[in-house]
C-alpha cells in the first residue's frame, strides 16, 4: 500500500501563529493609541502657544487704537474697573466625546478678547479656552485656561469634572519690558 504524504499544519502550529498575531496586534494597538493621544496633546499645545504668542505681540503694542473693539481706554490703558473676558470658547458643554472627542457647535471667536489677540479657529478642536486680559499702568496680564478631554473618557454631563485643565498666567511688565509666565497643569483623569 502506498503511504500518502499529508500536507498542512497541525492544530498546535495554527494556535501558536494565531496567538503570536494577537500579541503583536495588542502591542500595535497600544502604540497607536499612545500616538493618537500625543497628537491631540500637541494640537492643544500648538493652539495654546498661538494664543500666548499673540498676547506677547499685543502686550508690546500700544492698543489705544482698539477702543472700538470693546476696550474702555484712556491714553492706551484699559479702565482698571473693566477687563476683557471671553467665557469658555467653544462652550465646554459642546466638547464631549460624542463627536470623536471634538467640540461641536459654533464658537464665538468675535468676542473682544479673541479680537485683541487676533485669534480664532476655523475648525473645532478638542479643547475649550477661557481668556481674561487686564491692564494697568505697570503691566498687562493674560490669564488663559484650557480644558481638554484628550483621552475621551468623560461623559457629557461630567466633562468639567474629569477633563484636564491647564492654567497660564502671563504678565508683561512695561518698565522692564519683560514677561513672567506661570503654567499649572491639573489632571482630572
Amino acid at each position: 500500500m502506498k503511504h500518502k504524504c499529508q500536507k498542512g499544519f497541525t492544530l498546535i502550529e495554527l494556535m501558536i501563529v494565531v496567538s503570536m498575531i494577537g500579541i503583536l496586534a495588542a502591542l500595535g494597538m497600544a502604540s497607536f493609541n499612545r500616538y493618537i493621544y500625543e497628537t491631540k496633546v500637541q494640537e492643544r499645545d500648538v493652539t495654546t502657544q498661538r494664543i500666548i504668542d499673540n498676547f506677547e505681540k499685543f502686550a508690546r503694542w500700544d492698543n489705544s487704537a482698539q477702543v472700538g473693539d470693546g476696550f474702555s481706554s484712556t491714553g492706551g490703558v484699559f479702565n482698571q474697573a473693566t477687563y476683557l473676558v471671553a467665557g469658555w470658547t467653544p462652550t465646554w458643554t459642546s466638547c464631549t466625546n460624542n463627536n470623536g472627542g471634538k467640540c461641536t457647535g459654533t464658537a464665538d471667536w468675535d468676542k473682544p478678547v479673541w479680537k485683541a489677540l487676533k485669534f480664532g479657529l476655523t475648525r473645532q478642536g478638542r479643547t475649550s479656552y477661557h481668556a481674561r486680559i487686564w491692564e494697568n499702568v505697570t503691566w498687562k496680564r493674560l490669564v488663559l485656561l484650557t480644558m481638554s478631554d484628550l483621552d475621551g473618557d468623560c461623559a457629557p454631563s461630567q466633562w468639567s469634572g474629569c477633563a484636564d485643565y491647564i492654567y497660564y498666567d502671563i504678565r508683561f511688565y512695561k518698565r522692564q519690558n519683560r514677561f513672567y509666565k506661570t503654567k499649572r497643569y491639573y489632571s482630572r483623569d
